[in-house]
């Protein structure tokens, strides 16, 4: 996935590129509702075998492989893969945005066994295909924030006012920090 493409002569530049599976674009990228159409079923008059991975056709110009499904997610991408494949990925898709769509109508509503077997499905899918594709994550990506105390969210960091000028002593007096003009609105009213 990438913001810019430029092409100047024979010289190709891509501007913020972020490395994605297909797997990850046939989940989450486009609408969360496809139409019916979306999805299109291999013919199956060619039994020639196929690999099983998803791929992208977004900016290649392929021939249509009639031995593969399509599921084209927008105008600009359509993904490839064996009919095998691309019914499981679609089946999955539209069972995540359906659960997607349940929790953000009732956040507070609790989980039902199918709806923790489909998030467990998502999560070991995508496991598994950046296993596959080695893409290595981040330090510090994926972990839990770190918990804190609500006095120090609310309260501004404090301020060394010495540290802006060293910790020499230069002959100049020290300085207080300036006064804390805010208000107690709490006692207005």
């Amino acid at each position: 996935m990438y913001e810019e493409l430029t092409r100047v002569h024979h010289l190709t530049s891509v501007r913020c590129l972020s490395l994605i599976t297909p797997i990850t674009i046939a989940l989450f990228a486009g609408p969360a509702r496809l139409p019916h159409d979306a999805f299109v079923q291999a013919k199956m008059n060619s039994m020639q075998p196929s690999g099983g991975n998803l791929s992208s056709s977004e900016g290649e110009e392929e021939p249509e492989d009639i031995t593969k499904s399509h599921i084209k997610m927008d105008n600009w991408i359509s993904l490839n893969a064996d009919p095998e494949v691309a019914s499981l990925t679609f089946q999955l898709r539209q069972k995540w945005h359906s659960l997607f769509i349940r929790r953000m109508r009732a956040p507070a509503k609790p989980w039902s066994q199918a709806d923790e077997a489909v998030l467990r499905s998502v999560i070991q899918v995508l496991s598994n295909e950046e296993q596959m594709s080695a893409l290595q994550q981040p330090v510090g990506i994926g972990q839990r924030p770190k918990p804190m105390a609500a006095d120090t969210m609310n309260s501004p960091p404090a301020r060394n006012i010495n540290s802006r000028f060293g910790s020499q002593d230069h002959g100049q007096k020290s300085m207080t920090p300036p006064r804390d003009h805010r208000r107690d609105f709490s006692k207005a009213f």
